[in-house]
C-alpha cells in the first residue's frame, strides 16, 4: 500500500505511523481477506496500533466489512 508515509513533510518521522485507513482502503483489504479465507484453514489479520489508537477503530471496521464472509 502506498500513500501513507509522505517523507516530504518536515514532521514525517512523527506522523508516518499515525494513519487511519479509509473505508475504501479497508474495503480493498477486505476483498483480499475474503479470498484468502476461502483458501486456508485459519486466517489472522493484525493491525499495528499507533499513538492515535487507529488500529482499534480500523480493526472494528474491518470486522464489520468481512463479517458476512468469515
Amino acid at each position: 500500500m502506498t500513500g501513507w508515509n509522505n517523507s516530504g513533510r518536515p514532521d514525517w518521522r512523527d506522523v508516518r505511523y499515525a494513519y487511519c485507513y479509509s473505508y475504501a482502503r479497508l474495503d480493498k483489504w477486505a476483498r483480499h481477506i475474503q479470498t484468502l479465507s476461502r483458501q486456508v484453514g485459519q486466517l489472522t489479520v493484525l493491525f499495528n496500533n499507533n499513538s492515535e489508537g487507529d488500529a482499534v477503530k480500523n480493526a472494528r471496521q474491518m470486522d464489520t466489512q468481512t463479517e458476512s464472509c468469515l
